[in-house]
């Protein structure tokens, strides 16, 4: 029977193994998820900079914008994490040791978004409207994150078998939770693949969807409805788990993505009513 499941899942990478950290700088880890993060923020800050000179945006307005999206989304990630997890942290000094892991998607996500909002607004820039530039971006940059997520051996599924499936090495946290030799969803992977998906729909739609914070819009109902369902696929521990409002909102991460959805909801039917009334 473990046999089976084996032969329909599939292996984490070359041997069998993970790659948490990939190499040292010192005693710095440098680690796969932080190289993901890295290349998620370069690919994500050069599609939305040829985004915005088509739109006449200037450079300089640009890289301010991605050096505070880049400081907030980490400061962001690290808080939420810390937050939600104390009793990993047994002093306060541990907080800022990025280099030993623990961010949070969408501690960053907010942080990042609140950060874009109030340097547009300092600098009269309407959000919504750079907002809608990088949209894709947005998605890019996530697909690419949880591919460090799968190399990392963090934010796995659940106990399961067949194509989606993966059989995590028994040193891995998947298999001392799950049991060794049991496969889990390749949780991270399968949000991945609907977000590169999303990217490439983002640009197409793009092209003809007029009304500022549309494309936006439609980016955070994709984003949000992806991972709340994905996440019903995913392991959490308990401090992350909402047992009270199951099943349809079973962890935090969810009930988060649902207020993304409505966010983007409302957005989209804002921008649609106002565009029936300027044609009326």
């Amino acid at each position: 029977h473990a046999a089976d499941h084996r032969r329909a899942s599939l292996r984490v990478l070359a041997g069998g193994r993970l790659y948490p950290v990939v190499f040292h700088l010192g005693p710095f880890p440098v680690r796969s998820y932080g190289i993901a993060l890295a290349i998620s923020f370069l690919l994500g800050c050069g599609l939305a900079l040829r985004r915005a000179r088509a739109r006449g945006y200037s450079e300089d307005l640009m890289f301010g914008l991605f050096f505070w999206i880049i400081a907030a989304a980490i400061v962001g990630a690290r808080a939420h994490f810390v937050l939600a997890h104390p009793a990993d942290f047994a002093s306060p000094v541990d907080a800022f040791r990025l280099w030993d892991g623990g961010l949070t998607l969408y501690g960053g996500l907010v942080a990042a978004l609140l950060a874009s909002w109030i340097y547009l607004t300092r600098h009269r820039v309407p959000f919504l409207a750079v907002a809608d530039t990088c949209a894709p971006s947005l998605a890019l940059g996530e697909g690419i994150t949880r591919i460090g997520c799968f190399i990392n051996g963090c934010c796995f599924g659940h106990a399961g078998h067949g194509p989606f499936c993966i059989l995590y090495p028994p040193e891995s946290y998947a298999a001392v939770v799950l049991g060794p030799g049991v496969p889990a969803v390749a949780s991270q992977l399968l949000l991945s693949a609907a977000l590169l998906l999303a990217t490439g729909g983002l640009l197409l739609v793009g092209r003809r969807l007029r009304g500022a914070g549309r494309l936006f819009g439609l980016f955070l109902v994709v984003q949000g409805t992806v991972r709340w369902a994905v996440d019903f696929t995913r392991y959490y521990e308990p401090i992350d788990r909402l047992e009270t409002l199951a099943p349809v909102i079973t962890t935090k991460s969810q009930l988060i993505a649902l207020a993304l959805v409505a966010w983007g909801v409302w957005l989209l039917v804002r921008r649609l009513r106002g565009a029936a009334v300027a044609g009326a």
